[in-house]
């Protein structure tokens, strides 16, 4: 595949079926208002490979410690509109619109996304929402009640997902944001070439929660 533009196709819809086969080709929807969808595929692609995950981007330099309790899948609906108004409230306007909620609540009962949200004090601060396929991850969006509460949930999936032997999480587009905590661009047949060795896995990765815990930098992972 051999694709010269980065906009291949716009519509008006999410159709599940299709949007999940365009994953499969490295392709995602990126909604540019409430009416039009563009299908897009970035020539160079934004990627986070985990053992290049730059923990202190996250934890800083002085590290206080840390216990934070991980959920998957928690009131994803309403997470999901939280999450939606977080971004109009920052930034105006979003990307999450309507149309691309309803397809992940879609993917969700199709077990092909998931949220993970990060709890401190029995507290909600932050959720990070993936579309996954077999061990494919794509990260599509994060959000903060705490402020910075966001990256805690990116720490504690990167961990998570490096105890199931995933070695990277398709950040799509780079930004300054994703760049500060590791992320690169690879051209997009390299990315490609990824993606079908994470497609090929028979097994899924099992969504647990979890706890992180936090001492002098010292990060463990307790599935107790």
């Amino acid at each position: 595949m051999a694709y010269k533009s980065e906009i291949l196709a716009v519509s008006s819809s999410i159709p599940f079926q299709v949007a999940l086969d365009a994953y499969k080709r490295g392709v995602f929807p990126w909604p540019v208002d409430e009416e039009f969808v563009f299908w897009y595929s970035p020539i160079r692609r934004g990627v986070l490979f985990l053992d290049k995950f730059n923990y202190d981007s996250v934890l800083g330099k002085k590290n206080p410690g840390l216990n934070i309790t991980c959920v998957f899948n928690y009131l994803v609906a309403d997470e999901l509109k939280n999450a939606r108004l977080y971004h109009i409230g920052k930034h105006g306007q979003t990307w999450l619109t309507q149309k691309l909620i309803d397809f992940y609540l879609q993917a969700l009962l199709n077990d092909n996304f998931f949220s993970l949200t990060a709890f401190e004090n029995n507290q909600p601060i932050g959720t990070i929402f993936c579309i996954r396929i077999n061990n494919y991850v794509c990260a599509e969006t994060m959000y903060s009640v705490r402020k910075g509460g966001s990256k805690y949930a990116l720490m504690a999936l990167v961990k998570y997902l490096q105890s199931c032997d995933i070695g990277f999480i398709d950040i799509q587009v780079l930004n300054s944001i994703t760049q500060r905590f590791g992320g690169i661009e690879i051209p997009r047949k390299d990315f490609l070439d990824i993606l079908k060795t994470y497609l090929k896995s028979e097994e899924p990765f099992p969504l647990n929660d979890f706890r992180i815990i936090v001492d002098e930098k010292v990060i463990h992972l307790s599935l107790d």
